[in-house]
């Protein structure tokens, strides 16, 4: 009993027995002389209806029921998980006289035996008691101030458990979030990874492309180089052309009517001139007027007379290109 009240109200142990004690001592007194029967639990869980029986024949009892018809109720009701802390016998425990001789005697009297000297032993330990009463009140206000203390404590322990456990609650609550939330932006960062990844490729198709633009404009360049080098020489063979047309119209313009064969290459020129100006030179030029090829021994005179002269620098200008560019003009 002691064991169970200090783990039930946390006592200690000490004041459990004290009031254990106090307990049966003034029970065993008050009931002498009457009709009694002392019963011990492990009795009671060893032999229940030899417990009942007893107590029945001694208290001249009539069960309400016959114990075979309630016997599955009482079994189903008593049993030994019920006792909380184990009983262990006083005298091996090492607890005091007033503790170890009160259950040995009160032991025998529920097996049955009675010896002469266990009533002088209980009435001396109920003195003893007694007369230490005072000092143990004091111990007991000490004892239940104590108690109330650990009580707080324990009011207080408890407390701080819950907080312990809400906080862990609240713990395990976020870190579930975290977790999820981590999950979240683990997929987005994926998500990101494989759209950066699409932007690399997408990058690197670009800048080939533009590499492939760039060539191909540096190709256009080299053409257009070419283009404006031929337009520079084509300005610069059309220059000459109009120089050296102009300097034949003024020619004939200053030798009048005599003019060379037409067979030459100067007179080729001067007849395409003279074509141009709607003029006519000589014979050759009245039958080029009239839709007449001229005679060619007059054509071959024209062309070997020596009345007729090339100008200074004449020569160069009728190469052999100079022909076709005179042709070209006329």
């Amino acid at each position: 009993m002691g064991a169970s009240l200090a783990r039930r109200n946390g006592w200690p142990e000490a004041r459990g027995l004290l009031l254990w004690l106090r307990h049966v001592l003034d029970a065993e007194a008050q009931t002498r002389g009457r009709p009694r029967v002392f019963v011990s639990y492990d009795g009671l869980l060893a032999d229940w209806r030899g417990t009942l029986g007893r107590i029945a024949e001694a208290f001249d009892l009539a069960l309400p029921r016959p114990l075979d018809e309630a016997a599955p109720e009482i079994e189903a009701f008593l049993s030994a998980d019920l006792r909380h802390a184990p009983e262990t016998p006083a005298a091996a425990a090492g607890l005091s006289d007033w503790i170890a001789r009160p259950e040995e005697i009160l032991d025998r009297k529920a097996a049955g035996e009675d010896r002469p000297g266990d009533r002088e032993t209980l009435d001396r330990i109920a003195a003893e008691v007694a007369a230490a009463a005072p000092l143990l009140a004091d111990l007991s206000g000490a004892v239940e101030e104590q108690g109330a203390r650990l009580e707080r404590e324990a009011a207080l322990r408890h407390e701080a458990q819950t907080i312990l456990q809400q906080e862990r609650q609240r713990l395990d609550d976020l870190t579930a979030e975290l977790q999820l939330q981590l999950h979240h932006r683990t997929l987005h960062v994926a998500e990101l990874e494989r759209h950066a990844g699409e932007l690399a490729q997408q990058l690197r198709q670009k800048t080939q492309h533009a590499a492939e633009l760039e060539r191909h404009a540096e190709e256009l360049a080299q053409q257009l180089r070419q283009q404006r080098s031929h337009a520079a020489e084509l300005e610069r063979h059309a220059g000459e052309l109009s120089a050296l047309t102009h300097e034949l119209r003024q020619q004939g313009a200053s030798q009048g009517p005599a003019c060379p064969g037409t067979g030459s290459p100067l007179g080729r020129a001067r007849s395409a001139a003279s074509r141009s100006r709607g003029r006519a030179c000589g014979s050759s030029g009245q039958h080029l007027l009239e839709g007449h090829a001229p005679p060619a021994p007059h054509v071959a005179g024209l062309a070997s007379s020596e009345d007729v002269r090339s100008p200074p620098g004449m020569a160069d200008r009728l190469s052999p290109g100079g022909p076709a560019r005179l042709r070209e003009a006329a």
